[in-house]
């Protein structure tokens, strides 16, 4: 199964930390002081995340021990060309600072990321996260599953695990995702866990030498609270 949610631009360096969209000044200063009390507890919750389990996977915090797996998963042509920032060929010890990027961008409350890891043999089989905007309440799933592991429902399993995490445990409004119209194994795993189809945007990125059409799945808290 070819996984990956396209949740937002990808940071260029870090191939999966999402960039985080600018706002104005003064609307940073206005939600930061309505804000920094609660934003400090999530904050800490965050940082302080403990594991997700399923029948099969634990999801738990990357560590730099991860770097050379995950250069062997996503080093994987079949596995970059479903995402838009994944290189290929992937760069020998990038994975490194990609790790370093994303735990420095989950301690300052932009996202959480988790290693989706076998239970039995405790290898890590691909990543997934979330990319939030505090203010609106919202955030994005994004996923990357290895191609030994495709077609047997590990993304759909973690992906559910984090879908709960994210409404009951982050309280967000809102989840959403997006990934290519070509790759159904992704988008497939979004329906199975209740996202609902929003749209197509046509001809929206550019990879590997072709225009693609992304289709976008979302959720919100009351739709999610209902099933």
């Amino acid at each position: 199964m070819k996984l990956f949610s396209r949740i937002v631009d990808c940071d260029e360096k870090n191939y999966f930390v999402s960039n985080i969209l600018s706002e104005g000044h003064e609307n940073i200063v206005k939600h930061y002081e309505s804000k920094k009390d609660l934003n400090q507890k999530k904050l800490k919750r965050r940082v302080n995340m403990s594991s997700l389990k399923t029948d099969r996977l634990l999801l738990r915090s990357l560590s730099i021990q991860d770097s050379d797996r995950i250069e062997e998963l996503a080093g994987e042509y079949d596995v970059a060309k479903t995402t838009l920032n994944i290189p290929h060929p992937y760069p020998k010890g990038s994975a490194k600072e990609f790790i370093n990027g994303v735990l420095n961008a989950e301690e300052s409350g932009k996202v959480v990321i988790f290693a989706i890891t076998e239970k039995t043999t405790h290898d890590l089989v691909g990543i997934m996260s979330i990319q939030f905007s505090n203010i609106h309440k919202r955030g994005e799933l994004a996923y990357w599953v290895g191609k030994p592991y495709w077609g047997i429902g590990y993304g759909t399993e973690a992906a559910k695990s984090i879908l709960s995490y994210g409404f009951e445990e982050l309280k967000l409004n809102k989840i959403y995702a997006q990934a290519f119209t070509a790759n159904p194994g992704s988008w497939r795993v979004m329906e199975k866990i209740g996202l609902k189809y929003e749209g197509t945007l046509k001809q929206h990125v550019f990879r590997f030498g072709k225009f693609y059409d992304l289709v976008c799945y979302g959720l919100t808290s009351d739709a999610y609270l209902k099933k």
